[in-house]
């Protein structure tokens, strides 16, 4: 089994590598400083991820070794958020906003 899960960790790692290497020179800030509904919406969705599934984001790929139930509905939780995100930021409702 551990080495399935090796072979696997090394999958994801490689594919997540080459994302942030394609992303690094894409990375920026906001530009409005502003506190709107977009950005208290955000914060209020990672806020309730957070409480409710008692992880905070990075700790959460270290607790994956551990394997617990909780983990494992957590972090694909987590990935589509960040993949829903992604989508939302790209949205014209977004990109207007300096987001």
């Amino acid at each position: 089994m551990w080495t399935h899960f090796s072979t696997w960790s090394q999958w994801v790692l490689r594919r997540v590598t080459i994302i942030v290497r394609r992303k690094r020179s894409q990375f920026d800030l906001p530009d409005s400083t502003a506190i709107d509904a977009p950005l208290l919406t955000g914060a209020a969705i990672f806020g309730m991820g957070w409480g409710l599934g008692g992880f905070c984001p990075g700790p959460a790929w270290t607790s994956l070794l551990i394997g617990s139930s909780g983990i494992l509905i957590f972090l694909p939780a987590m990935l589509v958020g960040i993949v829903l995100a992604g989508f939302a930021k790209s949205s014209s409702s977004f990109a207007s906003k300096g987001a």
